[in-house]
Formats: C-alpha cells, structure tokens, sequence
C-alpha cells in the first residue's frame, strides 16, 4: 500500500500501471480502508466509553466525531476519515479565514448545502499503548489537551491542512509541553 497523498505517488502510480501492466494498481480510499478495521469487544467499549465521551465533546466544535477500533499498525494511534462534503467545508472555512467579510458570507452560502452530508471522524488504535494510557487518564483537562493533539496528528498523518483553531490547538499543545517539560 503507498499513500498517494504526496505530490508524486499518484503519477508514478499511473505511470507504473502503463509501463507494468501485470502490476495490480487500485486506489484504495478512507472508507475501504477503515472496513478492515476491528471492532473493539463489549467490555473493551465499556472501558472506553467515558474517553470517547470526551474526546466527541472535544471535537464536536470541529465538526468531527471519535470512533475507537483496533488496527495495525499499533504504533499508529490515529487515524483521520472525511468525506468528501466534509473536506468541501474544511476548504470553506479556510478560505473565510483569509477572504473579505461579504465573501465569506457568499462561502457560507455556499457550505449550507454540504453540512448535512458531512462526515468526519477521528478513529482511535485501541492497539496503541498512548491510547491504551489516555483511556485511563482521569483528568479532564489533561485528557481534552491530549485529545487535542491526536486530533492534530490525524491531520498531519492524512495530510490535511490545519484551519487557525488547529493551529491555535497546536501552538497550545506544544506551549503546555514545553512548560511542563521545564517544571519537571
């Protein structure tokens, strides 16, 4: 499997097709992918239900909601899913955060009819050890900051680009690890 998210994977990938024809070269998207994922069993969804609770409060502002399965590989503890209506809206809010007030109003115009459509999820790896600690992570405010950046990471790993509230999430994130790394 390559991720043909990077700039050239795709027209390599296309130009291998013509010149190896015996090569199998299939676009594989999220939801194909996402389907061999593991469900996590009755007492294990037990366990993680107060995490997911949060974690969907958390990223509800961000119009995306938290699933929990069970994937390889475990070093991975993330991994971000959208739809296409929900990338549309993503493009939307970035570009409102660099255009004039009256265009902005024509973009949200424009979103309406995409919201109801929209899917985004954040699917945790229970097979992750970070995830496996978070899950029994009693405090609050440390669990939202911690859900924060995984939230970030799924991003960079799916290659999308961070709005200003992600950035801001980063910037905080970092700055609380830094701080805390100094008062150790």
């Amino acid at each position: 499997m390559i991720n043909g998210a990077y700039t050239y994977d795709s027209p390599l990938m296309e130009k291998a097709a013509r010149f190896l024809p015996d090569l199998n070269i299939q676009p594989l998207d999220q939801v194909e992918l996402t389907q061999g994922f593991e469900e996590i069993t009755g007492s294990q969804q037990e366990q993680v239900e107060p995490f997911l609770d949060i974690a969907n409060e958390v990223l509800a502002v961000r119009q995306c909601r938290a699933d929990i399965r069970q994937y390889n590989p475990a070093n991975v503890p993330v991994f971000f899913l959208a739809n296409d209506a929900a990338s549309f809206l993503k493009s939307i809010e970035q570009s409102q955060e660099i255009t004039s007030e009256l265009f902005g109003s024509i973009l949200d115009d424009i979103s309406k009819p995409a919201a109801s459509d929209a899917f985004a999820c954040v699917c945790f790896n229970y097979r992750n050890p970070q995830v496996q600690e978070l899950i029994r992570v009693t405090d609050r405010a440390v669990l939202e900051r911690c859900i924060r950046l995984l939230y970030i990471q799924a991003l960079f790993l799916a290659r999308q680009p961070l709005s200003k509230v992600e950035m801001e999430w980063l910037n905080e994130g970092i700055g609380e690890v830094i701080q805390w790394g100094i008062q150790v």
